[in-house]
């Protein structure tokens, strides 16, 4: 006569279950968890690490951030978000050069900058963001460098200056007044601005930091 030591021991063996061992109940979470990670990080999310201070007092040098790159393909962003710019410009070890800047123009916008203000389509910019005035140097000067103003936002294309306008190189430089929407590689969610030090301090570990370099020049 054969004996069961529990119903639920006599349940599987009538059902035909075995009885489920934790350990590998846990491994295949563990594995679940992981490819849901891999997911995300290869089609949603990317990781960001802040080089420069040209996103002061907003970001600084050293900060880590997830950035989503879900958003920048769907074209999901507008006025004062941080973007991640791929500039299209080869480094050194033959990556594109990335940037980390904020939107302030969309096609057919026109910016000017006058008096330390930014202007767009005529209304000035209240950027609480900003702790200095914004400049811009003559184009006459060197129009290969510098921009001219006002600026129309051609189509397609995105107009960006970074927080630290002192030291910031962005749109009002020639080379990046001409950036298209489609080089928008990343958009960062204000929450992972709000959370960087919690995300660096308890997820850095996770991911390569230096896989995905933004530069804030």
């Amino acid at each position: 006569m054969d004996y069961y030591s529990s119903p639920k021991e006599l349940y599987n063996r009538i059902s035909g279950k075995k009885d489920v061992n934790i350990a590998d109940t846990v491994m295949i979470v563990v594995i679940f968890l992981l490819m849901i990670v891999l997911f995300l990080k290869t089609f949603v999310f990317t990781t960001v690490f802040v080089s420069g201070s040209s996103m002061e007092t907003t970001l600084t040098d050293g900060d880590f951030l997830i950035a989503d790159t879900l958003k920048a393909k769907l074209g999901s962003y507008t006025y004062g978000d941080v973007i991640v710019v791929d500039t299209g410009i080869l480094t050194e070890n033959g990556d594109t050069k990335k940037i980390i800047k904020r939107i302030i123009g969309l096609p057919g916008d026109v910016i000017e900058i006058k008096n330390g203000y930014v202007y767009r389509n005529g209304e000035i910019l209240n950027e609480e963001y900003l702790t200095q005035k914004t400049y811009v140097e003559d184009y006459r000067v060197s129009p290969d460098i510098y921009t001219e103003f006002p600026h129309t936002v051609g189509e397609d294309e995105v107009f960006f200056l970074g927080d630290n306008r002192r030291v910031s190189l962005d749109s009002r430089r020639y080379e990046y007044s001409r950036i298209k929407k489609s080089q928008i590689f990343a958009v960062v969610p204000e929450w992972s601005i709000r959370h960087k030090n919690f995300i660096k301090k308890y997820y850095g570990f996770l991911y390569s930091v230096r896989g995905n370099n933004s530069i804030g020049d």
